[in-house]
């Protein structure tokens, strides 16, 4: 199995997918810097919480609606919208007029977009492939999406500042490309609910009783939510290195060389050694993935992804709590390698737990643990001010553990719905 046997629209979506990304990832990770000298430290952080919160709320009805009238047309308006906010943003970040406030407004209304586009793409996946076909699936989507980063973000860090303009409209251009692709290529092969709509039929002056009532079937599958539960408890391991772990190192660690007995002169701080283990796990995560996959594919999926968590955890775990370089290095080596044993096989699952004729609402509310991952990092950075780093770390490596443990608790129940779907 390989990405010829994939169905023409995988194909399509992840050559352009990785296109647009490159140059988001130019943009989008460096905006919080852009607000930050406009606007100010302080608003920048109410702004970018209110930018998440709503497209966070726009996806559950992206979800919604293309349960019930399809993917592709919500695919098609959210991109062509989006083209259209890009366009704008670049035209208030230009040599003639610069406008923080309407940046902001344009970059809100494309999270709105991204929360209906997001759940539609997510589900027309899962709508045309196999569930032996998703583990390859989402490795080859997890290594473009690492690879895009890694190549976005090293070029964006050198264009951001001077050449805005060009890089939004540079993105406006993508956008357009991909919204022709999808137009003309992509065939949906869902056309929508037909015993959903006829079980609504009565309420149909009622879209948010509707919505209301569409996510209370999906939070009734206890299963999913578990999974969602567990998945927010994992996924916060690694998001405490975007908070936690940088604040800690950065304030603890001395400054100190690495391969010294080598003759090495360079003397790495706290805030240099992040940006080395970041630039570490993105190279590792291209350059692994697929070795790891091809490697470990006549193994046992289960017995791989939970060696994965084990490696992933601890390797976190000590990042958590050590000062000294060649071990972090070491432990980044480690956590990288769990984490590339254990996403696609875990993604797999992911779609082997939503109902067909719901994906896109599954895939909206497991946007949930991305999300509560994002705040429960948030809240370890402050208790990290009063607590140990022993301390921390240790309750860093629990959170994971307790997640991997509700994973093995319904794993019964998803092994069932696999074969079921088999």
């Amino acid at each position: 199995m390989g990405f010829r046997d994939f169905h023409p629209n995988i194909k399509i979506r992840m050559a352009v997918t990785f296109v647009t990304n490159i140059i988001s990832s130019m943009i989008v990770p460096l905006m919080a810097i852009y607000y930050a000298r406009q606007l100010g430290d302080g608003i920048t952080g109410v702004l970018l919480a209110f930018d998440v919160a709503v497209g966070f709320v726009a996806g559950f009805f992206g979800g919604y609606f293309s349960d019930r009238k399809g993917r592709k047309r919500y695919m098609v308006a959210s991109e062509a919208a989006m083209v259209v906010l890009y366009l704008v943003s670049a035209a208030v970040n230009s040599s003639w007029f610069v406008s923080p406030w309407i940046t902001y407004v344009a970059m809100v209304g494309i999270s709105i977009c991204w929360g209906f586009f997001g759940p539609a793409s997510d589900a027309m996946l899962l709508d045309v492939s196999t569930p032996d076909e998703r583990k390859y699936i989402y490795s080859i989507q997890y290594w473009l999406n690492n690879l895009s980063i890694a190549i976005g973000g090293m070029v964006g860090a050198f264009l951001f500042e001077k050449y805005l303009f060009e890089l939004l409209l540079a993105l406006a251009a993508a956008g357009l490309l991909s919204t022709l692709v999808t137009v003309f290529f992509i065939r949906d092969a869902y056309k929508g609910s037909a015993e959903i709509a006829a079980a609504v039929e009565g309420e149909k002056n009622n879209t948010v009783l509707r919505l209301l009532r569409n996510y209370r079937e999906v939070l009734r599958d206890h299963p999913f939510v578990w999974f969602v539960v567990a998945s927010l408890l994992i996924m916060s391991v690694e998001f405490h290195m975007g908070s936690y772990i940088s604040v800690r190192l950065a304030d603890e660690m001395p400054m100190q060389s690495m391969f010294s007995w080598l003759g090495f002169p360079q003397k790495f701080s706290g805030v240099q050694a992040v940006g080395l283990l970041r630039t570490e796990n993105t190279i590792m995560v291209v350059l692994l993935t697929f070795i790891v996959t091809k490697l470990l594919a006549r193994f046992n999926d289960k017995r791989v992804m939970f060696t994965g968590f084990a490696l992933y955890i601890t390797g976190y775990g000590v990042l958590a709590y050590s000062n000294q370089l060649g071990v972090l290095l070491i432990s980044m080596f480690v956590a990288t390698c769990g984490e590339v044993m254990y996403v696609p096989v875990k993604q797999a699952y992911l779609g082997i737990i939503a109902r067909s004729d719901a994906r896109s609402s599954y895939m909206a509310v497991n946007t949930f643990s991305f999300r509560g991952a994002m705040i429960l990092s948030s809240f370890a950075l402050i208790l990290g001010g009063w607590l140990s780093s022993l301390t921390m770390a240790i309750g860093i490596f629990a959170c994971g553990a307790l997640g991997v443990l509700l994973l093995m608790r319904i794993l019964p129940v998803l092994d069932k719905r696999k074969e079921t779907a088999e």
